[in-house]
């Protein structure tokens, strides 16, 4: 097998394993219904359209392969359980004619089982407990998954009503509850992974917690591949590089957490004056439900609001604190991007952590690239396969973030 090809198991329609000329997997780390298939069937003999499986939603999907990366150890890969959503016949009448290389073709879109549970269900109740056990119980019950919950620790307990409400938009709210019990920024994130024997789980983890995995790949950049590479350094070439547009840039999001910002024609900072005057909210009752105080001390802190609820008030949270950290920290992820495509890696898994080596291009001499070099997580993938006689016959586009984990002006290794 080539290097960057994968073995297919089996692939499954309902009762039916036909012929596939390829497919797209999308796995996204901000996608809590899981990944999404498209993928192309070859029926010469018409079996999808004489059965009548035209995209109904109690048609199974799975797809089963695995990667041999050809030295020594053999990846789990996945093991896709989806449903059917979309059967388009992408036939162009050369059914009816003669010779070779004339076959009857489809198009299928798949999505998570949990993507229709969800759909017509709804989420209503009091929780008291920590916010983590909410996001667990729109796993459960709101998409109805059976799937394993690996989940992180949240601070504190909470006495949270949820209305009549779509789980998903439960998730949405949540996001601006949850207050992590380790690390400063709460951003968490509810993604679907596939797992060591390739079954897909779930995780619930913050960003800053699966920055600290150890990298499962060393992948590089290079110029000087050839017949003579080993497939070690074929299995871990980088086939293209495209950083983030705003990379090299100053232009972030404006921090809460100190009302400062910079401007974009002078290159200067710039400050609010007299940020700890307390603000003149109006509310409809003429009810005083808005502190006036900063949400932690400091004198560039920004004034925060937050209702004074007594139902909360038996234990003390930090929501509006987290709230500012977590403005900074996702403006530092959305600038430190970038995507890259590589020959397909069983190891790379959606939430995993990669190791990046791209060369300099101004200066051979002077080494490796220095911002982006270092440690990357994998936050989005979009695994391509495709029948062909050149390999590779299977890629992947990687989407990666570094955080705020490289030197300005490229002065050192991040």
């Amino acid at each position: 097998m080539a290097v960057g090809d994968i073995k297919i198991q089996s692939i499954k329609i309902g009762k039916m394993q036909p012929k596939i000329a390829g497919f797209n997997i999308y796995e996204d780390i901000l996608n809590p219904y899981g990944p999404l298939a498209e993928i192309r069937v070859i029926d010469p003999s018409d079996d999808l359209g004489q059965k009548n499986v035209s995209g109904s939603f109690n048609e199974d999907v799975e797809i089963n392969f695995s990667g041999d990366d050809n030295i020594g150890s053999l990846g789990s890969g996945s093991k896709l359980k989806l449903k059917m959503h979309k059967n388009t016949n992408v036939n162009d009448m050369s059914i009816d004619n003669n010779g070779s290389g004339h076959y009857k073709q489809y198009d299928i879109r798949c999505v998570p089982e949990e993507f229709l549970n969800a759909q017509g269900n709804y989420i209503e109740k009091s929780f008291e407990g920590k916010t983590s056990d909410i996001v667990k119980h729109v796993v459960e019950k709101g998409f109805k998954s059976k799937k394993q919950f690996n989940a992180s620790n949240t601070k504190g307990n909470r006495q949270i009503v949820i209305p009549k409400s779509h789980p998903l938009d439960v998730l949405n709210k949540m996001n601006n509850e949850h207050i992590s019990d380790k690390y400063d920024s709460s951003v968490f994130t509810l993604f679907q992974k596939a797992g060591q024997g390739g079954d897909y789980e779930y995780h619930f983890k913050t960003f800053e917690e699966l920055f600290e995995q150890a990298p499962v790949a060393n992948l590089k950049q290079s110029t000087t591949l050839n017949f003579k590479s080993s497939n070690q350094e074929k299995q871990n070439s980088i086939l293209w590089f495209k950083p983030s547009a705003n990379f090299f840039s100053g232009s972030r999001a404006l921090s809460k957490t100190t009302q400062t910002g910079m401007d974009m024609t002078s290159h200067k900072i710039w400050e609010v004056k007299d940020q700890q005057q307390e603000p003149k909210f109006k509310s409809a009752d003429s009810s005083k439900i808005y502190s006036g105080k900063a949400s932690y001390s400091g004198n560039k802190s920004a004034t925060v609001g937050y209702v004074q609820d007594k139902a909360n008030s038996k234990s003390k949270h930090e929501t509006s604190k987290a709230k500012t950290n977590r403005a900074a920290f996702l403006s530092e992820l959305a600038q430190t991007s970038a995507e890259l495509e590589i020959y397909y890696n069983p190891k790379i898994t959606l939430g995993s952590m990669i190791q990046l080596d791209i060369p300099q291009k101004a200066n051979k001499s002077e080494g490796g690239e220095k911002q982006w070099n270092g440690k990357c997580l994998v936050v989005a993938i979009r695994t391509k396969y495709r029948v062909s006689r050149e390999p590779p016959n299977c890629t992947m586009i990687l989407r990666v973030v570094k955080g705020n984990s490289y030197k300005e002006g490229g002065g050192g290794q991040a």
